[in-house]
């Protein structure tokens, strides 16, 4: 016979006075409880510590299977009720034909509420009670998808999902004030679908006076800043902001004169070719800069205003000896920036044209989209 062995505290009751003679009387135990610690190598008792005086009792558990860790978990106001206790948490089981009819609905309800040995599992658990409360699920359900329906709600979604997976190009043009970044930037905006899926991106912020504009699955961001009157860490700092995920490109302006003078033929100003030069030193410590995040996916120099030497593209055969000189009046300028990117692996296109005329605008698409979206 199978036999649990306990630890009751029974507290001891005060007597009413100190000096009480009856040494007959014996302490009536109250609000007993009962705490098992550790099951024997025999498997036939359990021995328990409390706090307090204690009295080592015996239950019989003779007929049942007690699971020794879920019994640990209980605390039983009486010795008695021990047995009951233990079949309705699920602590144990009835072997054979033993147990009573109490015992047997204490098994019974363990069970069916899923105590102890008869829990079920978390996915069982799970599974019955969407069971037990699917029409409230059904209806919450249907409210959801109702709302969602509603064109407002659908066209808010499309824009976040939209702007979650555009893909941005950051531009930013540098050069002398004077030297036609924005009218480059114009002209570039005005043809600017070099593809025939090009279509326009939502949920993209705008820049005051500098829309940005779609092309193809990209959408062109600019940034304008004039080399003269800024710092390289003003820049470094614009490149930084980018999104992670969006591709940087960088576009130095030169030009050989400041003014737009009607007519080819206007020539170099040597002053302003100078001044420029020394302004290359903008592009090429932001390159250089260990603070930037990461490295440009490209960087082009462009030297526009041929229309102010020629009426012919720099491209033509007619234009070769102006096309010459022109590339002679920049190659300093031009080495200084394509050293850098040499340094750090950074891919350099040198485009000469005019943004007036559109001449190299192409080419400056091309370079992009072999470069930033192969």
């Amino acid at each position: 016979m199978a036999l649990l062995v306990v630890i009751a505290a029974l507290p001891i009751a005060a007597c009413d006075s100190p000096q009480a003679d009856s040494e007959d009387s014996t302490p009536e135990p109250r609000g007993a409880y009962v705490v098992t610690t550790d099951w024997s190598q025999e498997g036939a008792t359990l021995k328990g510590v409390s706090v307090g005086a204690v009295v080592a009792v015996t239950v019989d558990v003779s007929g049942l299977d007690v699971d020794l860790d879920c019994a640990r978990k209980l605390a039983y106001r009486t010795v008695e009720e021990v047995r009951w206790q233990l079949l309705r948490q699920g602590c144990a089981e009835i072997t054979g034909s033993a147990g009573n009819e109490d015992e047997k609905a204490a098994q019974e309800a363990a069970v069916r509420d899923g105590l102890g040995r008869w829990d079920p599992g978390l996915w069982a658990r799970t599974t019955r009670w969407v069971k037990e409360h699917w029409q409230g699920i059904k209806d919450v359900f249907e409210i959801v998808v109702g709302i969602l329906g509603l064109s407002f709600v659908t066209a808010f979604f499309g824009r976040m999902w939209a702007k979650r997976h555009e893909k941005r190009i950051h531009v930013v043009l540098l050069g002398s004030a004077g030297s036609g970044k924005t009218q480059l930037w114009r002209k570039w905006k005005d043809d600017s679908a070099p593809f025939a899926d090009s279509r326009p991106t939502v949920g993209v912020a705008r820049t005051p006076a500098l829309e940005p504009v779609p092309y193809g699955k990209y959408t062109l961001i600019p940034r304008i800043t004039d080399t003269a009157g800024s710092e390289p860490w003003e820049i470094r700092n614009q490149l930084n902001q980018s999104p992670r995920r969006a591709k940087r490109v960088l576009v130095f302006v030169l030009a050989p004169r400041a003014d737009n003078a009607a007519g080819a033929g206007a020539g170099f100003d040597p002053r302003y070719v100078a001044e420029q030069k020394g302004y290359a030193s903008v592009p090429r410590a932001v390159l250089g800069d260990r603070r930037l995040n990461r490295k440009l996916d490209l960087v082009i120099v462009f030297g526009t205003k041929f229309d102010l030497l020629s009426n012919s593209s720099p491209e033509d055969s007619s234009a070769k000896g102006i096309r010459d000189q022109f590339d002679s009046q920049f190659q300093e300028h031009r080495n200084l920036v394509e050293g850098i990117c040499k340094k750090n692996r950074i891919p350099f296109v040198w485009i000469v044209g005019s943004a007036k005329t559109g001449w190299g605008v192409q080419q400056i698409r091309e370079s992009i989209r072999k470069v930033v979206m192969s």
